[in-house]
C-alpha cells in the first residue's frame, strides 16, 4: 500500500508539473478563443484555465466545475481527453487515463471510502487485468468485466483466507483454490461463489462440519482429478 501511494503522489506530482508547465500559445483576444490560452468563467461559478481551439477546450487545461469537480490534464475537442487528474465533490481521485469525458485506459481511483482500484478502464468501467484493494485490507487481483470479477484472480479475505482460480460475475465461479487462515484447503470446482461439482477438501474433520450442515459435496480421487485436467 505504501508503495502504491508513493506511486499515485508521484504520478500527480508529473501531472501538476506539466499541467503548471507555461504554454507557447499567446493570450487569447477579447472574445477569441482559438489557438491561444486564457481564463474563462461560466455564469454558473465553474472556471477553467487554459489552452483554446475552435472555442473549445483543447491541450492543457484546469477546469474548476460549478459542482465541486476539479480537472487538471489535457483537453481535446472541449473534453477531458489523455491524462489527467479528477477530483470529485466526495474527495474521491482518479488518476490516469481519459478519452470522451470517461475513464479510459491505464488509470488509479481513490474513492471517498479509501477504496483503491488500480488497472485498465474502458467507459468508466474497470475492463481487462487489474487490483481492487478495500480499506478494511481485503484485495482482489486479476481480471475485471465491466467492473466485477471475471476471469482468473486472487481475492485475499480479511480473515486470512484466500482464493485463487476462476470468477464469473463477481463470484467465485469454475475451477479454484481456497485455502483457509489455519491451512485447511478446498480444491475443486464452484458455482455462485460456493462449492459445486467435483472437489476435495482437507481435512476430514472440515468436511465433517460440511456434511452436517446438509451439504453435498463429491471428493473424487487423485487419479480422477487428474483425469479431468487432461
Amino acid at each position: 500500500m505504501i508503495i502504491k501511494s508513493m506511486k499515485i503522489c508521484l504520478v500527480i506530482l508529473a501531472l501538476f508539473s506539466v499541467a503548471a508547465t507555461a504554454s507557447d500559445l499567446p493570450d487569447c483576444p477579447q472574445n477569441v478563443y482559438h489557438n491561444c490560452i486564457s481564463t474563462y468563467t461560466y455564469t454558473n461559478g465553474g472556471q477553467y484555465v487554459g489552452e483554446w481551439k475552435n472555442r473549445k477546450k483543447h491541450g492543457q487545461g484546469i477546469l474548476t466545475t460549478a459542482d465541486g469537480r476539479k480537472y487538471i490534464g489535457e483537453f481535446k475537442d472541449g473534453n477531458f481527453d489523455g491524462k489527467g487528474t479528477l477530483t470529485i465533490a466526495d474527495g474521491s481521485l482518479y488518476v490516469g487515463e481519459f478519452t470522451d469525458d470517461s475513464f479510459n485506459g491505464q488509470g488509479i481511483l481513490i474513492s471517498a471510502d479509501d477504496t483503491v482500484t488500480e488497472g485498465i478502464w474502458k467507459d468508466h468501467k474497470l475492463n481487462g487485468k487489474g487490483i481492487l484493494t478495500y480499506a478494511d485490507g481485503e484485495q482482489y487481483i486479476g481480471e475485471f468485466t465491466n467492473d466485477n470479477f471475471h476471469g482468473k484472480g486472487i481475492l485475499t479475505y480479511t480473515d486470512g483466507s484466500k482464493y485463487i482460480g476462476e470468477f464469473r460475475d463477481g463470484k467465485r465461479n469454475g475451477y479454484g483454490i481456497l485455502t483457509y487462515a489455519d491451512g485447511e484447503q478446498y480444491i475443486g470446482e464452484f458455482k455462485n461463489g460456493k462449492f459445486n461439482g467435483k472437489g476435495t477438501l482437507s481435512p476430514l474433520e472440515k468436511l465433517q462440519e460440511f456434511s452436517k450442515s446438509g451439504i453435498s459435496i463429491y471428493i473424487p480421487t487423485p487419479e480422477e482429478l487428474s483425469k479431468d485436467d487432461k
